[in-house]
């Protein structure tokens, strides 16, 4: 039976406790702060003060709301996600019945972020030119008599920049196995050249290895002779060969993109951001060159084949 202080507990209260138990489970700050503001909103909007003045009308309604104003398919079911949580959280820890079982999902998203398009070669090679440069043209214009270590520095961060989406539009890598990548999972000298990514790191939680064109060979080939230079020694099996920029995803790409003339939302309204312009780029050149589309779901390890742009025979990734 229900303990009948904790029926009187307000839902601040119980709230509390579940973000204690989402950070101790290692979610992120902006996780904890997003998911605490959704369930504050759905407990003001519903009327809500204790757990038993909960219950599936009510969020259906509420949701329903949301929908009436114009939210997304995608908000709307980030919110029932979040309080399904939360219910089920109360339900397991207290013994009490989830308020919120009822509640389902639509199917299909709506958000324009999902409605993403491919580079084409041309805007690609812009795209690597542009993280290359664009540090050390801009240190530059502000510091007309810099140090050539400061621009050293600078350059080898753009070329780092561009080898991750290198990877990611020329090799389908994603960008977490860009960041856990190690020199000792490179097969340069191979015949082809190959990438294994590991198991705890693949989406699939399977290992991979992965033939790699000759473009992104020849570029890791140029950026593993720089980094001998700048060690005085090869670059060791367990070291990193890349950092990936804390910002990538947004600022750092967000500025390539101007900098190298590439709109982020075409005149369809169908947007570019960091995975579009490297895994969906990956296997839309996959289509383009003429892939069938079993081999192009092999070659982006997924279980069910992608719809991609139409294929064009037009497309010359050798350069790149």
């Amino acid at each position: 039976m229900p303990c009948e202080d904790d029926l009187k507990l307000s839902l601040r209260e119980h709230l509390k406790g579940f973000l204690q138990h989402l950070e101790a489970h290692g979610v992120t700050a902006e996780y904890l702060s997003m998911t605490e503001s959704r369930l504050e909103k759905a407990f003001a909007r519903v009327g809500a003060d204790v757990f038993s003045d909960l219950n599936a009308t009510k969020a259906e309604q509420l949701l329903l709301d949301m929908q009436r104003k114009g939210a997304s398919k995608k908000t709307r079911n980030d919110y029932c996600s979040t309080m399904r949580q939360f219910a089920t959280w109360v339900s397991v820890t207290k013994g009490w019945p989830n308020a919120f079982a009822a509640l389902s999902r639509l199917k299909g998203q709506d958000d324009v972020r999902l409605r993403r398009r491919a580079l084409t070669a041309d805007r690609l090679r812009r795209l690597f030119e542009a993280a290359e440069n664009r540090s050390v043209a801009k240190y530059l214009e502000q510091c007309p008599e810099a140090r050539a270590e400061t621009l050293a520095r600078l350059k080898r961060f753009g070329l780092e920049r561009a080898m991750v989406y290198r990877l990611g539009a020329l090799a389908g890598l994603r960008v977490n196995e860009i960041r856990t990548l190690t020199w000792g999972c490179l097969d340069l000298a191979g015949s082809p050249p190959t990438c294994t990514v590991k198991a705890r790191h693949a989406k699939s939680r399977r290992r991979d290895t992965i033939p790699l064109h000759s473009g992104p060979a020849a570029a890791l080939r140029r950026w593993q002779d720089l980094r001998r230079r700048e060690l005085g020694r090869p670059p060791l099996a367990l070291e990193k060969v890349v950092r990936v920029p804390r910002h990538l995803s947004d600022e750092q790409f967000r500025k390539d993109c101007e900098v190298a003339g590439i709109a982020l939302e075409d005149e369809t309204g169908a947007v570019l951001d960091l995975y579009a312009a490297t895994r969906h780029t990956f296997c839309t050149l996959l289509a383009q060159a003429g892939v069938a589309p079993h081999r192009q779901r092999r070659k982006m390890r997924h279980a069910r084949p992608l719809v991609v742009s139409p294929p064009c025979p037009q497309v010359d990734p050798e350069p790149l």
